[in-house]
C-alpha cells in the first residue's frame, strides 16, 4: 500500500508541478482603468498595464473602439508606435518586461471610457481587466482546495482501512497455522 501511496502522490505532485511551471512561465497582461476626471469638456483618464507572469510581453497592440480617443490624445513614458491604420487600432508597445507597469495617460472630449471598450493583446496572451484576475484566483484556489480536502478524505479513510485489512489476514494466517 505504501508503494501505490508513493505513486500516487508522486503523480499529483508532479502533475500539480507542472501545471503550475507552465502557467508560472507564460506572461501574464493585466490592466485597469482609472476613473474619468473631467476639467471642462475634456476627460483624463489612465490605463495601467502590468506584466506579473515571467516572460516579457512582446508586440503589446492596444485597440479602443472610442470615437473621440487617437494617438494624438494619449502619452506615456514609453516609446508608443501609432496602430491608427488597423481597425479601433491606438497603438503598439514594443515590450513589457516582468513586473513592469506602463502607464498610458488619455485626455479626450466626449463619454468616459469604460473597460469594455478596451482590449490589449500581445503576440500570445490578452489581457484581463484587474477585477476578472481576482476572481480567476479565487476560482483556481478554491477548486485546488477542494481537491486537496477530497484527495485527504479518501486517503484518511483507505490507508486504516487498509492496515486493518493487513492486521486482519495477518491473524488469519496465524490462526491457520
Amino acid at each position: 500500500m505504501k508503494f501505490l501511496t508513493s505513486i500516487i502522490a508522486g503523480v499529483i505532485v508532479g502533475a500539480l508541478g507542472v501545471y503550475f511551471t507552465l502557467d508560472w512561465q507564460e506572461e501574464e497582461l493585466i490592466y485597469s482603468i482609472t476613473s474619468p476626471a473631467k476639467f471642462g469638456e475634456i476627460n483624463y483618464q489612465n490605463v495601467h498595464i502590468v506584466n506579473s507572469g515571467w516572460n516579457p510581453a512582446i508586440n503589446i497592440k492596444i485597440y479602443i473602439n472610442h470615437p473621440n480617443i487617437l494617438f494624438e490624445n494619449i502619452q506615456s513614458q514609453t516609446t508608443l508606435k501609432d496602430l491608427s491604420t488597423e481597425k479601433d487600432g491606438l497603438v503598439s508597445i514594443e515590450r513589457i518586461r516582468r513586473d513592469e507597469t506602463i502607464i498610458i495617460s488619455l485626455a479626450y472630449t466626449g463619454q468616459p471610457l469604460f473597460g469594455n471598450e478596451l482590449k490589449i493583446a500581445s503576440d500570445r496572451s490578452i489581457a484581463v481587466q484587474t477585477e476578472n484576475v481576482n476572481k480567476e484566483f479565487w476560482t483556481d484556489f478554491t477548486v485546488f482546495l477542494g481537491i486537496w480536502v477530497a484527495v485527504s478524505i479518501i486517503l484518511s479513510i483507505l490507508v486504516p482501512a487498509y492496515k486493518e485489512y493487513k492486521r486482519r489476514a495477518k491473524e488469519a494466517k496465524q490462526a491457520d497455522e
